[in-house]
């Protein structure tokens, strides 16, 4: 499937889920690695859409494009400033991964505490069998909340 055909399937999908919202349906949400989001932002909102998990691990472009494998670090960022002008709910999932991002933990909830966004600190899903290399990359729970109880009083 190329972009456009995607395009036209999730809005065709946001088309059928929206007549459940005069069923109860709250809201309808989906989640992007916000590459090429930007673009489909406005028809999205018009279609229904109501919120966007967005994933973004780094503020640091270098480091997002060895974490991720790809380009798209501006991309990604442009989508978030786009959805938040568009009124949409965003939450960040963020995955905290040893000796790579962990020093950027407050970063993230700093960037959220003017803006109307959600981090999601979450863990990383392993789907090629690398549970040992997990167990050395994965920043440990308590670790986290030490982090933001030195840094945030309000914790």
């Amino acid at each position: 499937m190329n972009e456009i055909s995607i395009k036209i399937f999730i809005l065709f999908c946001l088309e059928e889920l929206g007549k459940l919202k005069s069923s109860g349906l709250e809201k309808i949400g989906m989640t992007s690695n916000g590459i090429v989001l930007k673009r489909m932002l406005k028809d999205l909102k018009i279609g229904g859409l109501d919120q966007l998990n967005i994933s973004l691990d780094t503020f640091d472009e270098n480091k997002f494009e060895f974490i991720t494998r790809r380009k798209g670090f501006k991309n990604v960022m442009e989508s978030i400033e786009t959805a938040l002008a568009l009124d949409f709910e965003v939450k960040l999932n963020v995955v905290v991964l040893r000796s790579q991002n962990e020093e950027e933990v407050c970063n993230f909830v700093e960037f959220t505490r003017d803006k109307n966004i959600t981090v999601r600190f979450i863990e990383y899903m392993p789907f090629d069998g690398t549970f040992i290399f997990l167990f050395f990359i994965l920043l440990i729970e308590q670790k986290l909340i030490w982090i933001f109880q030195f840094n945030f009083e309000f914790l």
